[in-house]
């Protein structure tokens, strides 16, 4: 799980550079392992992907696909820097929000409800999206760090009273503690929370207690997934990084199914389309681990129909997927060499072919069956 950037694909989000560990650089990798220590210069401001040619062909398909984990649509990176020159000549809050009401079905969950929000306050004159969320920011603080608490105190019950090694439950009460001190001083940071608890040591029998507690802990909000984590980062940042960021979630990108950190390969049958929110999201996590942690996202449920909307297109006649037609069956059973998800994979039927696909099936060894028609 890898995006690479470079000008073989560009979009400008904005012009800025990004720091990475306090270095300003404009070639930036977004390797998921990294993506934690990158820190926007004012937002998420220069993406240019640098991919193999699969994975550029493979985007060049965004527009015919939904995402394979979520079934929104995407934005094709293609697209987005002709987007984002539009939107920056929309200098008020209800400028861009006329602009970007067309891309609204696109945006993720948190975006949607941001993009309401902003809706809702109609003809705002010259307010800026950065003088909303300013307004909106003493509340939404006072919102974030009550989930913090809810959150850390969800554990409470099962610490107290499994059957952990007492040493492993006075070190989670003392990470809960610092973690609530830094609530309250502004401090606080969720992947530090969640670092702590994967570095405990432990034997076998605590470990199951540890997950246990570090999927409650997983649900910390933060501004990819939450409302209030959103406005209380974002109210930082100018009117125009704001705006990009209500798309930037949405464009399409190629995520690895087995993580590239874990040996995945880059290989069209371990790419799958999603949006750059979830890919930015999984990092460097098994996609089983990530599905067990997001069960809202209903992964199992939709990749099976991503493949069947790749068989599709195939029917279709179109020529890159006719050029590549064992994907969707190799896609099939990479996911379940990484997942162990056959149930969730029904057999691929074969579709009747068309002619040109007729032609190139011949010219290949072997034969190859589609499922076709999954629900």
């Amino acid at each position: 799980m890898k995006i690479l950037f470079n000008a073989a694909i560009s979009a400008n989000i904005g012009g800025n550079l990004y720091k990475y560990n306090g270095v300003r650089r404009n070639d930036v990798c977004l390797n998921n392992s990294q993506a934690n220590n990158f820190e926007p210069i004012n937002c998420v401001k220069y993406m240019a992907f640098r991919a193999k040619p699969d994975s550029v062909m493979l985007l060049s398909q965004s527009d015919k696909l939904l995402c394979a984990y979520s079934r929104k649509k995407m934005i094709s990176p293609y697209a987005l820097r002709t987007i984002f020159a539009k939107l920056a000549k929309k200098t008020n809050a209800q400028s861009a929000v006329n602009f970007l009401r067309e891309y609204r079905e696109y945006m993720p969950a948190v975006e949607t409800e941001v993009f309401d929000m902003f809706e809702e306050y109609g003809a705002c004159g010259k307010k800026t999206f950065q003088d909303i969320l300013i307004e909106k920011r003493p509340e939404a603080l006072i919102n974030l760090r009550q989930k913090q608490t809810e959150v850390l105190h969800s554990t409470d019950d099962y610490i107290f009273s499994s059957s952990l090694d007492e040493n492993i439950a006075e070190e989670l009460l003392y990470i809960r503690d610092v973690a609530l001190l830094k609530i309250g001083d502004g401090t606080f940071g969720r992947s530090d929370v969640l670092e702590q608890l994967k570095s405990i040591e432990t034997d076998d029998k605590d470990k199951v207690g540890i997950h246990e507690i570090y999927k409650k802990w997983h649900n910390l909000p933060r501004s990819l997934k939450d409302y209030d984590a959103f406005i209380v980062k974002y109210s930082k940042f100018s009117h125009n990084d704001i705006a990009q960021r209500l798309l930037s979630m949405s464009v399409a990108s190629v995520e690895h199914i087995r993580p590239y950190a874990s040996g995945g390969q880059d290989i069209l049958w371990n790419y799958a389309l999603t949006q750059l929110l979830y890919n930015q999201d999984k990092g460097d996590m098994n996609l089983a681990e990530y599905d067990e942690l997001n069960p809202d996202i209903e992964i199992r449920k939709n990749l099976p129909r991503y493949i069947d909307d790749v068989c599709g297109e195939i029917k279709r006649g179109n020529p890159y997927f006719e050029a590549h037609y064992t994907y969707p069956s190799q896609l099939r059973q990479n996911v379940i060499s990484e997942t162990g998800w056959k149930s969730y994979m029904p057999e691929i039927v074969t579709p009747n072919l068309n002619s040109r696909e007729k032609q190139i099936q011949s010219s290949k060894k072997g034969s190859n069956r589609y499922r076709t028609n999954h629900k």
